[in-house]
């Protein structure tokens, strides 16, 4: 779009500057052939500066400067040295453009009004003050308009660039959300299995630690040919299995969702104080005072923590040895 518009503007210059040499070297070439040569030189300097001024300002650091008062000088002696003929001050219209191009707004419009200084006194040299001024103020209207449509066409574009610039911007800022979201999304499942790892540790791993005692000791009064306590140890080893069973099928019911989040934090404790006093007949109290939900975290915590300690007496009554040794 831009490189269009580019096209569009220089064809503009274009025709400007072919109507007025067509208009001035027919003008020349009918009534002063003696001028005919330095009125197409002059032309002719101004054309191929006007079409080269794009290229060559790319090269060259503060050529626009030099090039617009160039163009001024040129325009200027064509309306000295043609008298009556007003229209060569058209020439200034695609300067006011470059200038409002090539440099900062404030910077732009004074050009504009070096043009309109040196059109007033080209026409003044050549008609007079007082004819003159009708020819100033209209040139000067027509070279403000064009020089604030194209500050406006600038100021459109430099939008519009920054605008895509913003939606590239948006866009990368988009696909590293992306990627932040997946790291994320494997970060919970790291922890996901983390925890189910520490629950595995605190219920399923100590229920068969508990197990193996049990069937140590059983071995051992088989050994001494206590029967009726082997019977004993295995009927609480066969309770054991079974409440191993129902710890996993808990933590299985946890990690669906979590028990907190169905029960709450009082039915969930109530739930787990009652499996650990079936399996081993511990005493344990909870009593709850106070109404409403602590924040989830705080829950979290107390569950954990009144699990692990249900864990550490469920093993200190079924290993003798570890009670004593703590």
């Amino acid at each position: 779009m831009a490189r269009y518009r580019s096209t569009l503007t220089l064809l503009l210059y274009v025709l400007i500057y072919a109507s007025v040499a067509a208009r001035g070297l027919s003008y020349y070439y009918e009534q002063r052939r003696d001028l005919l040569w330095i009125i197409g030189g002059l032309l002719l300097i101004y054309g191929v500066l006007l079409i080269s001024e794009r290229r060559i300002t790319r090269r060259v650091s503060g050529y626009s400067s030099v090039y617009l008062a160039v163009q001024t000088g040129v325009i200027l002696a064509l309306l000295i040295l043609s008298p009556l003929l007003d229209y060569f001050a058209l020439l200034f219209i695609p300067l006011c453009v470059q200038a409002m191009l090539a440099f900062p707004r404030n910077r732009g419009y004074f050009w504009v009004g070096v043009f309109a200084l040196a059109t007033a006194l080209g026409l003044v040299i050549s008609y007079g003050l007082v004819d003159a001024l009708p020819f100033i103020f209209i040139y000067a209207a027509a070279y403000l308009f064009v020089a604030s449509y194209a500050a406006m066409t600038r100021q459109a574009e430099e939008a519009q660039e920054k605008s895509e610039g913003l939606l590239a911007q948006l866009q990368e800022a988009h696909v590293q959300l992306q990627e932040y979201a997946t790291q994320a999304e494997e970060l919970a499942v790291l922890e996901e299995r983390n925890r189910l790892a520490r629950d595995l540790h605190d219920s399923v791993t100590q229920s068969l630690y508990s197990l193996t005692l049990y069937a140590e000791a059983a071995s051992r009064q088989l050994a001494a040919g206590a029967y009726d306590v082997v019977g004993e140890h295995l009927r609480e080893l066969r309770k054991s299995a079974q409440q191993s069973l129902q710890e996993m099928r808990l933590l299985i019911f946890e990690l669906r969702p979590s028990v907190l989040e169905e029960l709450g934090l009082e039915t969930a404790l109530r739930s787990r104080l009652e499996a650990v006093e079936t399996r081993a007949g511990l005493k344990a109290t909870l009593t709850v005072s106070g109404e409403g939900a602590l924040p989830p975290e705080i829950e979290v915590g107390l569950y954990r923590i009144t699990q692990e300690a249900l864990n550490i007496g469920l093993l200190t009554k079924l290993n003798p040895a570890r009670r004593e040794s703590s």
